[in-house]
């Protein structure tokens, strides 16, 4: 199982430079001194990309591994789809895959009442920084629906906006970056860490984290 979580980490790299953040702290310091706030949207939208990807494959792996979390009464599999799959693995990862999949077409809040019904974690309170990791989540919308300004839908969500901020563009710079990255580490740690202590698994982020990886020479001309 160890593998598996280590696995995820890998294919979804950008983890790495989140791990080791001087390097890609240095590129943001880079970008932030030519002022060029279409680059830190484009980073800050990829951060969103990276937070989704990461609780698909997380859920994903931990569901295949553990099966009797999806045991339910109301889905049913035929004997021709179950004979379908050359082994019982496989067929966990597909019903894996069945709930995973709904994600994309979730958003955080329905996202985070799923784990809460499903593993009985609260993130929205087991995690300090909930709320702000869900206002840059929506932003992440915003960045790519409206051209970065505020609008009705995102007031309703989101506290200390109203009537008088919508069009208003959100300022999506280094220090908004900084936080992103800091926040969605955090989270991915925390859920590490419950889960952890939930199905007494060997897991966290350190172990998993036993990568060799140049990341250095990833971003070596910012030297």
């Amino acid at each position: 199982m160890h593998n598996d979580f280590r696995k995820i980490l890998i294919d979804n790299s950008m983890i790495l430079f989140i791990r080791n953040s001087r390097y890609f702290d240095k590129f943001l310091k880079k970008v932030a001194r030519k002022e060029s706030s279409r680059l830190f949207k484009m980073v800050h939208i990829y951060l969103i990309v990276l937070f989704e990807a990461f609780n698909k494959d997380f859920f994903t792996t931990l569901l295949s591994t553990k099966p009797n979390c999806m045991k339910t009464a109301s889905k049913k599999l035929n004997y021709e789809e179950i004979i379908g799959f050359e082994s019982i693995e496989e067929l966990h990862e597909f019903l894996a895959l069945q709930i995973t999949d709904q994600f994309g077409r979730q958003n955080i809040d329905q996202f985070a009442k799923f784990v809460n019904t499903k593993f009985k974690l609260d993130v929205t309170s087991k995690f300090k920084d909930w709320n702000k990791l869900r206002e840059k989540y929506y932003c992440r919308n915003l960045v790519v629906h409206n051209k970065s300004r505020v609008s009705n839908d995102y007031i309703k969500l989101i506290n200390g906006f109203g009537p008088n901020d919508i069009d208003k563009e959100l300022k999506i710079d280094y220090p908004y970056i900084s936080d992103c990255i800091n926040h969605i580490w955090k989270y991915i740690e925390l859920i590490f860490e419950e889960i952890a202590i939930k199905f007494k698994l060997k897991i966290t982020p350190k172990n998993v984290f036993d990568l060799d990886f140049p990341e250095p020479l990833l971003f070596e001309d910012l030297e």
